[in-house]
């Protein structure tokens, strides 16, 4: 059971998952393969919230979803908590949104995603067999990470003259890849990192899947530890 506090309420998520669910606020709007993360675990959430692509990358916009009882601990003396209302409700962002929605319905975004994602799992788990550093892969859909360890059995973390991640930059962008590596932007601002997140956009074709697939294998292949 996990509790997650907030500032006028304490709500209890009945759940086996290892982490509270506002952990899942990325990973919607059909990246995983379910239009919503929390279905592949069978769970409800008692908030829930989504951004990027519920704006397809054309608007900003974000939505909050709640629990009927979660809704009634924003009321204050009968009316809704007057941080619900800033640019609430935007009719020209909410009908980008539906918008986007009907196109990712219309053109089988979400059921790519968990298509392709099978097919990412294989060869990101073909490199883990191949590297050895890529201690851990995991991820569902289009939204994946990649461990760098120094020793799979131990885990310890690698000590490169060169931060690993800044290598693996400095390979990708050499063949044209630059953003869509989270990981390797913390590095790059001087944070401590050694996770690559890969995240493809859910509209991209396998030919281009593919290559920058391949560039991130001999990027990693070719570390120098």
């Amino acid at each position: 059971m996990n509790k997650v506090r907030y500032t006028k309420w304490t709500i209890v998520s009945k759940t086996s998952l290892p982490f509270p669910l506002p952990a899942l606020r990325l990973w919607c709007c059909g990246r995983t393969g379910k239009f919503w993360s929390h279905h592949h675990w069978n769970i409800t959430p008692d908030i829930l919230t989504a951004a990027k692509m519920l704006g397809g990358g054309y608007v900003p916009i974000g939505a909050v979803g709640m629990t009927e009882e979660v809704y009634g601990g924003t009321i204050r003396s009968g009316k809704v908590n007057p941080h619900l209302h800033t640019f609430g409700g935007h009719p020209v962002m909410c009908a980008i949104a539906l918008k986007i929605i009907e196109i990712m319905e219309r053109e089988k975004l979400v059921e790519k995603a968990a298509k392709t994602g099978e097919y990412i799992r294989e060869r990101l788990t073909a490199l883990k067999e191949k590297s050895p550093y890529a201690g851990h892969v995991e991820g569902l859909g289009l939204m994946w990470a990649i461990e760098l360890v120094a020793d799979k059995r131990t885990k310890a973390r690698i000590a490169a003259k060169e931060p690993v991640m800044m290598q693996i930059g400095k390979r990708l962008r050499e063949k044209g890849i630059g953003g869509g590596f989270p990981g390797i932007r913390r590095v790059e601002r001087g944070l401590d990192y050694d996770r690559v997140m890969f995240a493809p956009s859910p509209v991209m074709n396998r030919k281009d899947l593919d290559y920058v697939l391949d560039v991130l294998e001999s990027a990693i292949l070719s570390l120098e530890v």
